[in-house]
């Protein structure tokens, strides 16, 4: 009898100390930024997720992102731009990943130097 109560009470203290699962995100879009705004259709600006729980959050400030994308398993991307080419338009260098549990992981693009034409990452970045 003594060996459940202690397995009940470790069950019981290992819960408390996981804490209530995380909200999974289900939805991102881009908060546009007028300053980075130009006269074709892509959105670059600030990040904001919503999650399944019905909250939502905005991830970044610098306004700067664009192609954001959630996959079936709540992983959030999103590309950053660096600078523009010739003809005004963002140059992506910048993959990022937010993970479950909250860590953010960048992936540069072209890391030996070598670009695309447009500059451009692909516009699908993760599995629908």
């Amino acid at each position: 009898m003594k060996r459940h109560g202690l397995k009940l009470l470790f069950v019981l203290t290992a819960t408390a100390i996981a804490g209530p699962p995380a909200a999974v995100p289900k939805s991102v879009t881009i908060i546009d930024v007028p300053r980075e705004r130009r006269d074709y259709e892509t959105h670059i600006g600030n990040i904001k997720v919503r999650f399944a729980d019905g909250h939502s959050e905005i991830w970044t400030s610098v306004g700067r992102c664009m192609d954001a994308q959630v996959s079936r398993t709540g992983l959030v991307a999103w590309t950053r731009f660096s600078d523009r080419n010739d003809y005004q338009e963002p140059v992506n260098r910048t993959l990022r990943v937010r993970f479950l549990d909250g860590p953010v992981k960048d992936f540069e693009a072209y890391p030996n130097g070598r670009s695309s034409r447009s500059g451009r990452l692909p516009t699908t970045i993760l599995p629908s």
